[in-house]
């Protein structure tokens, strides 16, 4: 199994992870505005380095929307640019042309900015950038239960082994929250551990509660990169103005059978990349399409959801509802044909479980 190691640096408002092995892109720079609006567009500039002595390297640049400054699978892309055939050792600079949904909601969000080879429709960590930057966005109507900032104190461990860390809780909305569950979880391909739950008894307006993580990696839980994730109300006890960021992910978290390897300090903690699939997943083919695209996804077995369709200024085109067999697996077909050309988000969106977006083009 392929893997690279990663070092994290927390900075003040930025995040670099610098590898040790497996890289082949460097990015030197990375700027945006520190000030967007939502559904407007953007540029932003990544200039990045093909780290191969000789030959030439092709990849693509992306730019994601998250509210903490790690990358996790479901972040929202909001740019993207390929690079053909970068020449060793040399650097390119790409303006990504950036558009923020209009429906995102005002407040403090990380853009990151990634550069690598893409495998396996997977992301590998390999290069990366983060910058916390303020969007002026839709208001909250009511509560707004979010996730941000889970601090663990490593990222390999042995079963039975003890957990500990952090994570923030939020309530985004004007309107106060009554009881309600968070859940800290670990997922594995189609089965979900719950490892340690929070009761809340009420949650003020616009108000924020650290929380401990304190937990045993269950004695049954298999080796191999996991999905840890923690849910705000994952029993859907409280009605949101915005349900779109009640869970975080951290990816992958590697629970291994040998010796642990246990980073103490949340500001260099170790991981390892493994190329495991993700949790939930979405792929979409064709894509550009010109009439029906096939939808295939994962998420827990046996769960339900809505497939949203969002036209590039963020109004919703098509909602369709969609059910995971019991492998948790999904395969459905939609048409585009009556839709104007151009370019969409789909988000597909299991009940319980955080979103992921992908996007969409129709074509000629």
């Amino acid at each position: 199994m392929k893997y690279a190691r990663v070092y994290c640096y927390l900075g003040l408002g930025a995040l670099y992870l610098t590898l040790t092995s497996g890289a082949c892109v460097d990015i030197v720079s990375f700027s945006a505005p520190n000030i967007l609006d939502s559904g407007k567009r953007f540029q932003a500039t990544v200039v990045a380095k093909n780290k191969l002595a000789e030959g030439t390297y092709s990849f693509p640049v992306y730019t994601h929307l998250s509210l903490d400054s790690f990358y996790n699978p479901e972040d929202v892309l909001v740019g993207e640019s390929y690079v053909k055939n970068l020449p060793a050792s040399a650097t390119t600079s790409q303006t990504l042309d950036c558009q923020i949904s209009a429906n995102t909601t005002g407040g403090t969000w990380y853009l990151i900015a990634k550069a690598d080879q893409n495998r396996n429709d997977l992301f590998d960590l390999e290069d990366y950038r983060a910058k916390k930057v303020q969007i002026n966005g839709a208001s909250v109507s009511g509560t707004d239960l979010a996730i941000s900032d889970i601090r663990l104190n490593g990222r390999r461990f042995q079963p039975n082994q003890l957990v500990t860390g952090r994570f923030l809780l939020h309530n985004r909305g004007p309107i106060a929250a009554g009881a309600f569950r968070v859940r800290c979880q670990l997922a594995i391909s189609t089965k979900t551990y719950g490892v340690q739950d929070f009761v809340v008894s009420s949650m003020p307006s616009y108000s924020r509660v650290e929380y401990n993580i304190s937990f045993k990696i269950p004695s049954e839980v298999p080796s191999g990169g996991h999905l840890f994730t923690v849910v705000a109300d994952y029993l859907s006890q409280v009605s949101e103005s915005n349900e779109l960021n009640n869970g975080l992910s951290v990816q992958p978290f590697v629970v291994q059978a040998g010796a642990a390897a246990q980073g103490n300090d949340e500001r260099t903690a170790q991981l390892e990349i493994t190329e495991l699939p993700v949790h939930p997943t979405l792929s979409l083919a064709p894509n550009p399409s010109q009439g029906p695209v096939q939808v295939v996804g994962t998420a827990r077995p046996n769960n339900t959801g809505h497939l949203w369709i969002f036209d590039n200024t963020g109004q919703t085109v098509r909602t369709l509802s969609v059910s995971f067999d019991a492998e948790g697996n999904l395969s459905q077909t939609i048409d585009l044909g009556d839709l104007p050309i151009g370019t969409y988000v789909a988000s597909l969106r299991p009940r319980g479980e955080k979103p992921i977006s992908k996007r969409l083009v129709r074509g000629e």
